[in-house]
């Protein structure tokens, strides 16, 4: 092809580059719309961003762009005017882009840099609004509901009154809290309860609770067992750690237990401990509170479960054991050894029961723990 031919046809292909660019690029600062493309770029001159690259490439403008848009893991790219050849652009492609579009950028090598940024609408099934917000489902948050809530009590609070979820029942919720290093299930019980809830045992009259928790070791335990759904389910010490080191939190221990026949219907009472948190696995889950309230007086020292406040309390399984408590009462817990016995009523373990009144004995049956925070997170 003749000089003149070959330029000519560079500059028509570089005239359609820009504007099937101006298509599919939105700048920066208008509000997004249903029309939006498929791009939004930072101005020229704002600079780059640092992000991880997957592929660099010295090409069209247009070809960039394409190549991001028909590969799954490019998030954003970087486009600098070629210094090798004329009418192409140098390029980076990135499996990230900005968590706060066009802030924090790097100075680019070249005065027409710029940053661009597959346009994000609303991830995790959320909406996107006629005023160009997005609208988060449920146990979602963030400006394009990128991020799992944190706890119950804050799914509630971010919740769009809009979204037409009914809170006065429980839901599953996926909460990630603030160092945790994945997300997890647990149940919010809503209503006109604010409490997240961690763990869950219904034992039948039988016996049968659906997990044999005697036979679980130390990893079981640490990772969690169990659906909600199953009505037997424990999100784990791990998680249960990292939940309650971002904000200061209330546990409250509901116990049901059975009268003996004849008797009145099913009692319930209802343990709180104030300030309640578990440390790390170095610290074997060690567990502390600062003030312990039963809202039964006339509830049995079984229902206490935790002996004393803001003493070492370590978990206990047989594989990793508080001398033989473990092995001696059964699943893992947070046994005390005093006066020569483990003491301790253990929610994973076989039913407690105890005298009432000469007539027979009461029976423990369903324990549930309710997870409150009563401050704002750290």
């Amino acid at each position: 092809m003749p000089t003149v031919l070959r330029t000519m046809a560079t500059v028509f292909f570089e005239i359609l580059s820009f504007a099937v660019c101006i298509q599919i690029i939105s700048v920066s600062g208008q509000p997004p719309s249903e029309k939006d493309s498929h791009y939004d770029r930072c101005k020229k001159g704002d600079g780059v961003f640092k992000g991880n690259v997957i592929k660099t490439m010295t090409s069209p403008r247009l070809r960039c762009f394409e190549s991001c848009t028909t590969d799954d893991k490019c998030e954003s790219l970087n486009v600098c005017p070629s210094g090798q050849r004329a009418g192409h652009s140098d390029c980076q492609l990135m499996d990230d882009n900005m968590s706060k579009f066009c802030y924090g950028l790097s100075p680019a090598p070249h005065r027409d840099c710029f940053h661009a940024e597959k346009h994000v609408k609303c991830r995790n099934g959320g909406t996107l609004k006629p005023d160009g917000t997005c609208m988060c489902v449920l146990c979602y948050k963030g400006e394009h509901c990128e991020d799992n809530v944190r706890d119950c009590k804050e799914a509630r609070e971010v919740l769009s009154p809009d979204s037409g979820y009914s809170l006065s029942s429980g839901h599953d919720c996926t909460v990630r809290p603030t160092a945790a290093t994945h997300p997890f299930t647990v149940r919010c019980p809503f209503g006109t309860s604010n409490e997240t809830s961690v763990f869950l045992r219904v034992q039948a009259d039988n016996g049968w609770s659906g997990i044999e928790w005697k036979s679980q070791q130390w990893n079981a335990y640490k990772t969690g067992m169990g659906t909600y759904g199953s009505l037997n389910f424990f999100i784990g010490l791990e998680n249960l750690h990292y939940f309650l080191s971002q904000a200061q939190f209330r546990l409250n221990l509901f116990i049901s237990y059975h009268t003996p026949p004849g008797e009145p219907a099913p009692h319930a009472t209802v343990n709180s401990y104030k300030n309640f948190s578990i440390a790390n696995e170095t610290n074997r889950y060690a567990l502390s509170y600062v003030l312990y309230t039963n809202t039964q007086q006339e509830s049995p020292p079984e229902t206490e479960g935790f002996k004393a406040a803001n003493v070492f309390h370590p978990f206990c399984t047989e594989d990793n054991d508080c001398g033989t408590c473990a092995k001696d009462k059964g699943p893992g817990w947070y046994y005390v050894f005093a006066n020569g016995s483990c003491v301790g009523n253990n929610p994973f373990g076989k039913p407690a029961q105890w005298p009432y009144e000469g007539k027979g004995l009461l029976t423990f049956y369903n324990y549930e723990f309710f997870i409150e925070r009563i401050g704002d997170f750290f």
